[in-house]
């Protein structure tokens, strides 16, 4: 074999690593993408379980829970009313970072619909529409028009209504 010949093999070795290398790259990104996918739903439903846990433990704070999504805020005392305006900033901020998430391609569909189906109902309770018409200002302009478009289909029901099954419509259909 000659010099040259040796040279051109040698060529066809390094464009073969080359492709090789290219293909694993990709492959690991992909793998990536995934992942900071499954990071970015992860993260947003550990948010949601903190908070959720803080009101599951909080006997007051269920309580006023209860009375302001329930559309009984008049009964409610001014820092009691406070105290609720910060658990529903609170609640969201975590949904308007996964929906921050989901327009930059870091949470999927899937997730995202499953995100909607959360805050959709909750969009219709009386708590959420008394703040959100006194503190929507507070947010990024495209998650208000977001908010803003959404028309939910099922009623927010505190969970006292949900023992109630003759009121409790079919899972995936909506209000009469």
């Amino acid at each position: 074999m000659t010099l040259e010949e040796l040279y051109f093999l040698a060529g066809i070795v390094t464009g073969f690593g080359v492709i090789g290398s290219l293909l694993f790259v990709g492959i690991q990104m992909r793998e990536q993408n995934r992942d900071n996918r499954l990071q970015a739903y992860h993260n947003f439903a550990s948010q949601l379980r903190e908070l959720s846990g803080t009101l599951a433990r909080d006997r007051e704070l269920s309580r006023l829970w209860l009375e302001g999504t329930g559309g009984r805020l008049e009964n409610l005392k001014p820092e009691e009313q406070q105290q609720l305006s910060f658990v529903t900033q609170a609640f969201l901020r975590i949904f308007e970072d996964a929906f921050f998430q989901y327009t930059e391609g870091r949470l999927r569909e899937r997730e995202w619909a499953s995100i909607e189906r959360v805050l959709t109902p909750w969009r219709r309770s009386a708590l959420f529409e008394g703040y959100w018409n006194n503190r929507s200002f507070m947010y990024s302009d495209e998650f208000v028009a977001y908010v803003n478009s959404l028309e939910g289909t099922v009623a927010f029901r505190p969970i006292g209504a949900m023992a109630n099954k003759e009121n409790s419509p079919a899972q995936g259909k909506p209000d009469a």
